[in-house]
């Protein structure tokens, strides 16, 4: 799960996740702890990538929920200040892409749940242009 406002972080981390073969679940910033912990359970989330700006709900989540066990603060700042930045300080700069195919699930997009509950919505390989 990738929780961030749209900006150059957040896509770093998407395109990350899926060059290593994770299936992302993006969420909007504005989701409470409640509204995330659906989520979560639904997609079964056991690693969480947050903005540290928006910390305090996924930790709240995390807390509560069987599922997810890691959230991963970044900041995207030239600073590093944040735990997943100052890990992909000591990582290698390129990597190997996971082996996926053209119908392998790549994201898992979340309807707003105004009906009901969330509902996730599948997309695959084929459907991005990456």
């Amino acid at each position: 799960l990738i929780r961030s406002a749209n900006n150059p972080a957040m896509v770093a981390c998407w395109l990350a996740a899926t060059k290593a073969g994770a299936v992302v679940v993006n969420t909007m910033p504005m989701l409470r702890s409640g509204e995330l912990s659906q989520i979560v359970d639904k997609a079964k989330i056991t690693l969480a990538l947050c903005d540290t700006r928006l910390m305090d709900e996924m930790v709240a989540c995390a807390k509560d929920s069987r599922f997810l066990k890691q959230v991963v603060g970044f900041d995207g700042t030239a600073n590093h200040d944040a735990e997943l930045d100052r890990a992909a300080l000591d990582k290698p700069v390129v990597f190997d892409a996971v082996e996926t195919g053209r119908d392998d699930v790549a994201l898992l997009g979340f309807t707003s749940g105004t009906t009901g509950s969330p509902k996730a919505t599948m997309h695959f390989h084929r459907d991005l242009l990456i």
